[in-house]
């Protein structure tokens, strides 16, 4: 906070730009309401007035007489008629006068209307589709003369309706006069006070915003730095400079307390998955124990032999060593879009497909594999070079629905995933030091990466606690950088697997003794085909063996 800061109490003369308005608003609507208000009235009283006086000028007797659609064409219904055109041609603005009844049951209908025809006419005895309460007490006593308190809109326009009772000589209620007055010239009216309201007040604020330009200025420009600020910490935009220091105090308070969460947030950030906090801030959920299935895929990785490794470099020298290769090896999961579950050790857990859905989650991990290696090999490089002993890391990729979310107890909870197919990337990960290889990927993971990359089938597997085998694959490259040595290796591992299952052992093994030499460095998976065919020689599988190698070990 700066040494010298004002109090918010001494930039609130900004707040007399919104009082200014309000107070102009409210005048100029009180005035409009008032205005509407009055020439309302004088419109309910005049049409009170109106049916009040034609009620009395129908024959009452003539109109009981009306009681179906053939009694159009009589003496009574044509006079009454006429004198219902009568009250509504004396009236500048009255448009529809009709006459009403309501039968025992209840439904109003049309008896008299003044129009002579066409589709505005109603005919005796149509029903009125949906009579007002206004209209429904006017048959009910003490009859009186009732006015609408709305306006009602129609096709035809807006309009304000009343309705007199016509009594009849022993003073029943023979029928309801109604009459539909326009208040087009109201509602002209209206919207012209409206107008000159708004104009008003236009020029208010205009001259109120010019004198509070500076005022605003002095609230607003930090504020709207700290909003901004805020916005990007709920992207989880961590490393963003802080906003423009204000001599407000309260708004100095708030910067400082924005960039002292924003400290707890990225220390939080390197404990669990940063894309699943930045979806909590932006959802603006909290974190509770809950679980759903998804589809992953799921990355192992494991360094070789690293309990010699630890036991030849001091403490501090493999904590600094490890904390290199953790960071590398996280970045290359999360540069392509994965989530890092936890490190075991010196083991990396980590899935595509969650906490955001990911279509090609497959490819986007088989990348992220490819990219840890290449980042080891510049590592070791460094090693090498230093006369330091080298990681080799294996990893395993598998591809399935597994249960991924919040796990755990409502006080401590972990996002991971668990399922089949997380083991089923621990077990491939572990496979890679019985075939010699880098990176073992499933069969779901291999058909849903899109061809993307180049690797060979390896092997039939069940590994330790499947019954089912599964193909699995040694992913070698991205699609079009394989170096030609290793593809001619695998083409000649390819025929020598196929020998492999046609039980042709000799054949096989001289197939991946062929390969095995091809290989760059030799081939693990070719040595372990090659013992196996020996072994199959000498003890052939069952007749109904399908290729599938049985693992007792992880």
């Amino acid at each position: 906070m700066p040494r010298f800061s004002f109090s918010l109490r001494l930039s609130l003369g900004t707040a007399f730009v919104a009082l200014v308005l309000l107070t102009a608003l409210a005048l100029g609507w009180s005035a409009y309401a008032l205005a509407g208000g009055a020439l309302r009235e004088g419109l309910r009283t005049r049409l009170h007035d109106i049916v009040g006086l034609g009620a009395a000028r129908i024959d009452p007797a003539a109109h009981a007489r009306i009681r179906g659609r053939e009694d159009e064409g009589g003496e009574d219904y044509r006079r009454i008629k006429a004198e219902l055109r009568r009250i509504r041609d004396a009236t500048t603005g009255l448009r529809f006068v009709y006459t009403l009844r309501q039968s025992a049951d209840g439904r109003v209908t049309f008896v008299v209307d003044s129009e002579e025809g066409g589709e505005d006419m109603s005919h005796v005895g149509d029903p009125y589709d949906h009579p007002t309460p206004t209209m429904l007490e006017a048959f009910r006593p003490p009859h009186a003369v009732r006015v609408e308190r709305a306006f009602s809109t129609d096709q035809w326009g807006i309009w304000l309706t009343s309705y007199a009772p016509i009594m009849d000589a022993e003073g029943r209620l023979e029928a309801v006069l109604a009459a539909d007055i326009s208040a087009e010239t109201f509602a002209r009216y209206r919207r012209k006070n409206l107008g000159l309201m708004l104009a008003v007040c236009g020029a208010i604020a205009a001259a109120s915003i010019a004198v509070g330009m500076v005022f605003s200025h002095r609230l607003s420009m930090p504020l709207l730095g700290l909003a901004t600020d805020m916005g990007r910490v709920r992207e989880f935009r961590l490393d963003s400079a802080p906003a423009r220091r204000s001599r407000i105090r309260e708004v100095a308070v708030m910067q400082d307390a924005v960039e002292s969460m924003k400290g707890g947030l990225r220390s939080f950030k390197k404990f669990v998955p940063a894309e699943l906090v930045a979806e909590l801030i932006r959802m603006g959920k909290e974190a509770t124990l809950g679980a759903e299935q998804r589809e992953l895929t799921v990355f192992f990785s494991d360094i070789a032999g690293f309990t010699a490794i630890s036991e030849i470099l001091p403490p501090e020298a493999l904590a600094g060593r490890l904390g290199v290769y953790l960071e590398g090896m996280a970045g290359a999961v999360e540069r392509h879009g994965g989530t890092v579950d936890k490190f075991i050790g010196d083991a990396v857990m980590a899935f595509w497909g969650a906490p955001a859905p990911c279509a090609d989650h497959a490819a986007r991990a088989c990348a992220a594999a490819l990219g840890c290696q290449r980042f080891l090999e510049r590592l070791n490089a460094g090693w090498r070079a230093a006369g330091e002993p080298e990681f080799v890391t294996r990893i395993g990729l598998a591809t399935g629905t597994a249960v991924v979310g919040n796990m755990g107890h409502e006080n401590r909870l972990n996002y991971t995933a668990i399922g089949d197919h997380v083991n089923l990337a621990q077990r491939l990960e572990s496979l890679n030091k019985y075939y010699g290889t880098r990176i073992l990927v499933s069969d779901a993971t291999w058909r849903a990466s899109g061809g993307g990359f180049e690797g060979r089938l390896v092997d039939v597997v069940a590994v330790k606690g499947k019954r089912r085998a599964e193909p699995m694959y040694e992913l070698l490259a991205e699609k079009g950088s394989l170096d030609p040595a290793l593809a001619g290796a695998i083409r000649i591992y390819d025929e020598g697997f196929a020998l492999y299952l046609a039980r042709r052992w000799d054949e096989a093994r001289e197939r991946f003794a062929a390969c095995h030499a091809a290989w760059p460095g030799g081939d693990g998976a070719s040595g372990a085909l090659y013992n196996r065919c020996l072994a199959y020689a000498a003890q052939p599988p069952p007749v109904d063996w399908d290729g599938a190698h049985v693992m007792h070990e992880k």
